[in-house]
């Protein structure tokens, strides 16, 4: 028996699915198009999604479906209706990711791996292709005193493990080798699998990249990551921790390299925030912002507000070379 993936529908089908369970809809309505998006034009979704607007159609607008899914933690929570389809399945989307994560063995290495993987690549840029080197470095840091057995033998385990997340849908193998978790199973994938240490772990991995590019000086080698980086580095600003300061920082370097002088800017007086917050106002990372910032500014053409800001990152680097000297 050959398995045959389902794969998502082109927008206008979805929209089309749509308008099915709601005829009275107009074919160009930017609600319809905007739900199928949320979605991720994933075919069972989009009928749940029809279900459910067409049993309340006098009193759940598309717009208001929409502003429900987009609640934080909402989103399975609505993708399920009472009783079964015609075909006889459970009209819940998270039964059928389970059907699917239920087959991962704990026991089995590989298996075992592949839940760690699923946790991490739920935390990347939903529906983007995630390079593969970036998800297998989130669960395979980099030693360089390990031995290169141990090493080939992480390496082929990755494989194995992400060969079975493929094998049961809950990854998307691209032609280039990246892969692609579907928005909903990434939602699913954070309230199912409780792995604590995934996001840190995604994170790390991300900023790391991040770091190589950027101190290579090649802005276009971002381009696989600048999704990822970007939806980490939003998600993280929230916590204000050191991690975040960090992302912020790479995040408004590369958008600095790349010439977009404006976006960059409030990435680095985040930065400088939280850094200033979580580590003092004294420490040698809170006047590496404020050189970035100072810098940011020169390019800027704000000569004067320059100024300011790199003179206070001299005062903090010349205090620290003087306490250095003074251990010495």
């Amino acid at each position: 028996m050959q398995a045959l993936p389902l794969d998502v529908l082109a927008r206008p089908q979805s929209i089309a699915l749509l308008r099915g369970f709601r005829p009275e809809l107009p074919a160009a309505a930017a609600d319809l198009d905007a739900l199928a998006a949320e979605l991720g034009d994933l075919p069972l979704a989009l009928h749940l999604a029809g279900s459910t607007l067409r049993r309340y159609a006098h009193a759940l607008s598309p717009a208001q479906y929409l502003a429900r899914l987009r609640a934080p933690d909402a989103l399975l929570a609505q993708l399920k209706v009472e009783g079964r389809s015609p075909t006889g399945h459970e009209q819940d989307v998270a039964r059928t990711f389970a059907a699917s994560l239920a087959r991962l063995d704990a026991a089995n290495p590989a298996d075992a791996l592949a839940r760690q993987l699923l946790a991490r690549a739920a935390h990347f840029a939903p529906g983007e292709p995630i390079p593969r080197a970036l998800l297998a470095a989130s669960v395979v840091r980099e030693e360089p005193d390990a031995a290169l057995q141990v090493e080939d033998a992480l390496t082929r385990l990755v494989e194995d493990a992400l060969t079975r997340l493929i094998e049961l849908g809950l990854l998307e193998d691209e032609a280039s080798g990246a892969l692609r978790m579907h928005r909903l199973l990434a939602a699913f994938a954070r309230s199912a699998l409780a792995d604590t240490t995934a996001q840190a772990a995604a994170e790390q991995a991300i900023l790391d990249a991040a770091w190589r590019v950027n101190n290579a000086g090649y802005p276009l080698a971002m381009q696989p990551l600048l999704a990822h980086l970007r939806h980490t580095t939003d998600s993280a600003l929230a916590r204000a921790d050191e991690r975040a300061a960090a992302l912020s920082n790479e995040q408004g370097f590369h958008l600095k390299a790349a010439g977009d002088l404006v976006s960059a800017q409030p990435y680095y007086e985040h930065a400088l925030a939280i850094n200033q917050q979580v580590l003092g106002e004294r420490h040698p990372d809170t006047a590496a912002s404020l050189n970035n910032l100072g810098m940011l500014l020169k390019a800027q053409g704000d000569l004067a507000e320059a100024r300011a800001y790199l003179e206070q990152a001299l005062d903090i680097w010349r205090c620290w070379v003087s306490v250095t000297r003074i251990r010495r």
